[in-house]
């Protein structure tokens, strides 16, 4: 008899809050009808300020779009397709390719073709490179030079591992006060996958080219010379040691002032390098002097 009581008093409870909640309802919130229970809905979200917006900025006028190479290709040979579009108007583009000196390797130029109504015309040209660069180059699509109409990528050359850098040498043409510690740079290219200095001072070792040895650069350092080790300490000391033959007949206070500008300045072209002591087989009080 008391479970009977208390389910009808707990009923009474439930219809009583539902009634009194149905009748004290303000009305204030809109009410979404289902037929089967009015269900409240939130306020709609405030509109977004459209001043707030950023401005996107627009696009600048583009005359000469290069579309193959890509920055930073390195093509397999020395022929590679160049390839883009340029604006309509011009029956031309003028394609050249320079080193990283600014010499000209290509000079070329390439149709362009375009559709009827159409705002770019396209073009598409062969660079044939004579040689095999080994360090990158920079090709330039022109649609108008003088206007200033071009457009540039940087296309690498040499294996990936290869590291530029230069070695000191001589020319007497160029020091016209043959002041004997005067030297120049020339570049290189070595393997990435040697210590720097050694790779360097070896580079430095195989003496200029045949097309230096043509505009007048010499070096002082004998033939045969090996460098037997190299390393620098904490003070930024580079330490140099070759065998014998980096002595062996070199006389004269100029040559041996020469000889040690050329190590020396080739060494500190890095700048943690801040001196360099040349030794001959461990020994360096007694061999290089005048």
């Amino acid at each position: 008899m008391k479970k009977v009581r208390f389910v009808a008093m707990l009923l009474a409870v439930c219809i009583a809050g539902y009634l009194l909640g149905h009748v004290t309802s303000t009305g204030d919130i809109p009410a979404l009808t289902n037929g089967h229970r009015d269900i409240p809905l939130f306020p709609a979200p405030p509109k977004a300020d459209s001043a707030l917006k950023p401005e996107v900025p627009p696009k600048p006028d583009v005359n000469v779009i290069i579309e193959t190479p890509e920055e930073g290709t390195r093509p397999q040979s020395a022929a590679f397709e160049v390839s883009g579009r340029a604006k309509a108007g011009v029956d031309s583009v003028r394609i050249t390719v320079v080193d990283a000196t600014g010499s000209p390797l290509y000079d070329q130029v390439a149709v362009v073709a375009a559709a009827s109504g159409e705002l770019f015309g396209r073009f598409v040209a062969v660079v044939n490179l004579q040689v095999m660069p080994t360090a990158p180059v920079t090709v330039t699509v022109a649609r108008d030079a003088v206007a200033g109409e071009t457009a540039s990528r940087v296309v690498l050359f040499g294996h990936p591992d290869e590291v530029s850098l230069k070695v000191y040498l001589q020319n007497d043409s160029m020091d016209s006060e043959k002041s004997c510690t005067l030297v120049f740079p020339v570049d290189r290219t070595v393997s990435g996958k040697t210590a720097v200095y050694r790779a360097a001072i070896e580079a430095l070792l195989a003496g200029p080219n045949a097309d230096e040895v043509a505009a007048g650069y010499g070096t002082a350092i004998p033939g045969s010379v090996i460098l037997k080790s190299v390393a620098i300490d904490s003070q930024g000391m580079v330490t140099a040691d070759f065998n014998e033959r980096l002595s062996r007949g070199v006389t004269g206070s100029c040559r041996i002032s020469t000889l040690r500008a050329q190590i020396g300045a080739t060494l500190k072209q890095f700048p943690e390098v801040h001196d360099v002591t040349v030794f001959v087989n461990g020994k360096s009080d007694t061999v290089l002097l005048p």
